[in-house]
């Protein structure tokens, strides 16, 4: 995540990593013993729910990193890509 922008900054936020360039980009968490990557704004990207499992949830998209393989790091560097272009146009 920080290799994906030279402005990309990690601060800590509601008590977990958070990357950002303009705004919240997205952040790293542990859910029902899940690593995931939060991409944050999903709703406004396009595309991005059919790359992230959204849930009953309507800003944020999960990027599950457990069960990673050559495809998945391939999907999760293409959603990275998404979501920091998108931070970048607004």
């Amino acid at each position: 995540m920080m290799a994906s922008h030279p402005g990309m900054r990690l601060v800590k936020k509601w008590g977990l990593p958070v990357f950002m360039l303009k705004k919240n980009v997205a952040y790293l968490d542990v859910q029902k013993d899940r690593p995931l990557l939060g991409i944050m704004y999903m709703k406004d990207i396009p595309g991005m729910d059919k790359l992230t499992f959204v849930g009953n949830r309507t800003q944020i998209g999960h990027f599950y990193l457990d069960d990673m393989n050559d495809a998945r790091f391939s999907e999760l560097l293409t959603v990275i890509e998404i979501a920091v272009s998108y931070d970048l146009s607004r």
